[in-house]
């Protein structure tokens, strides 16, 4: 789905002096993976999902 920039969800400011326009919120994904005995609070593949799906939905461009 495509927004025009008065429907954009997402604010957008630019990477350093590259003229790249990126999105102002970055996804961390740090906790997404495989859960271990050290990290049991790590999400799994399907858990992951809804966040991420719910960041690309809101145009957001960027993880971590």
């Amino acid at each position: 789905m495509k927004f025009t920039p008065q429907e954009e969800k997402m604010d957008y400011i630019r990477f350093g002096s590259t003229g790249l326009k990126v999105s102002r919120i970055c996804l961390g994904c740090m906790s997404f993976g495989r859960p271990t005995e050290d990290r049991p609070w790590v999400l799994n593949e399907e858990q992951s999902r809804p966040f991420l799906r719910r960041a690309s939905e809101e145009s957001q461009d960027r993880t971590d």
